[in-house]
C-alpha cells in the first residue's frame, strides 16, 4: 500500500489538547472538501491540489512545494523510527482517505518497544473504521468545518455526516472549531453538539499572526460564555505565515 505525503516536519503541537507537545507531522495529500475561508483558499491548498494542479488553477502562485511523493508503509516506517520524536500529528489534507495506511503504519510501530502516541487531524466526514486504525495511542481532532468554511457548492453537503461524527468517542477525540462569526457558528456547533457531544476546542480564524490576534478576543469570550476550551494556534502565532514548521 502506497500513501502520498506532501512533507515531513518537527515541530510543535499548536492547537487542541496536545498544545504544545513536540511531535513529527506527516502531512498527506488529498482532501474531499475544499475551504474557502473569508473567499481564500484553505492554509494549506498544497495538500488539496497536486503542484501541477495549483499552477493549472493560478500560474502566478508559487507555493514551493516539490510533487506529492508515494512512499510505501515501509518507507514512512523507516523515516519515522529514525526521529527522536515518538508522538505523530497526521495531518492533510484529510489523512482519514488513507486511514488504512496510517493503521499499517501503527501496527508497524506497537512492535517496537518505544512507546508512540499520535493525533489525526479530520474534517470528520469519513467514519473512522475502528479497525482500520489499531494499535498505538491515538487522538482525533474532529475539525467539522462549519458554513462560515464557503465550500465550493458542490462539496457544501459533504462537510457534516452525521453517521460519520457519532462513529468518534468521547474518550479518545474532540472537536476543533475555527470561529469566524460566533453567533452563526454558535448555532451550527450546537447542532453538531446534538449528534455527537465531545470536548469543544475553539480556534480564531486567521492565515497570519496579525489575523490570529486581532480575531482572538471574540474567541475567548465564546469560549467563555459556553464553556469551551479556547487553543491559540502557536505555530502561527510562532512563525506567522512560514510553512513547514
Amino acid at each position: 500500500m502506497k500513501i502520498p505525503v506532501v512533507e515531513i516536519f518537527t515541530s510543535i503541537q499548536g492547537e487542541g489538547p496536545g498544545l504544545g507537545l513536540p511531535s513529527l507531522f506527516i502531512r498527506l495529500g488529498g482532501c474531499n472538501l475544499r475551504c474557502q475561508f473569508r473567499g481564500e483558499a484553505c492554509d494549506t491548498p498544497y495538500a488539496v491540489f497536486t503542484p501541477e494542479q495549483l499552477e493549472q488553477k493560478n500560474p502566478v502562485l508559487k507555493y514551493g512545494y516539490s510533487a506529492w511523493i508515494d512512499y510505501t508503509v515501509e518507507d514512512l516506517l523507516k523515516i519515522i523510527i529514525a526521529q527522536q520524536v515518538r508522538h505523530l500529528v497526521w495531518t492533510g489534507g484529510e489523512p482519514l482517505l488513507w486511514q488504512g495506511a496510517i493503521a499499517e503504519v501503527h501496527s508497524g510501530l506497537q512492535k517496537r518497544s518505544e512507546v508512540y502516541t499520535a493525533e489525526i487531524e479530520t474534517n470528520g466526514t469519513i467514519a473512522l473504521d475502528e479497525l482500520a486504525v489499531p494499535g498505538i495511542s491515538t487522538l482525533f481532532n474532529v475539525s467539522v468545518k462549519l458554513s462560515s468554511s464557503n465550500q465550493e457548492r458542490a462539496y457544501d453537503q459533504r462537510r457534516i455526516n452525521c453517521q460519520s461524527l457519532k462513529s468518534f468517542r468521547l474518550e479518545n477525540s474532540v472537536y476543533k472549531f475555527v470561529i469566524v462569526d460566533p453567533k452563526n457558528d454558535l448555532r451550527e456547533i450546537s447542532a453538531i453538539l446534538a449528534i455527537n457531544r465531545l470536548g469543544v476546542y475553539v480556534m480564531p480564524e486567521g492565515a497570519s499572526r496579525e489575523e490570529l490576534i486581532q480575531n482572538s478576543p471574540e474567541v475567548v469570550e465564546l469560549a467563555i460564555a459556553n464553556g469551551f476550551r479556547f487553543s491559540p494556534r502557536e505555530h502561527i502565532v510562532i512563525w506567522d505565515t512560514k510553512k513547514g514548521i
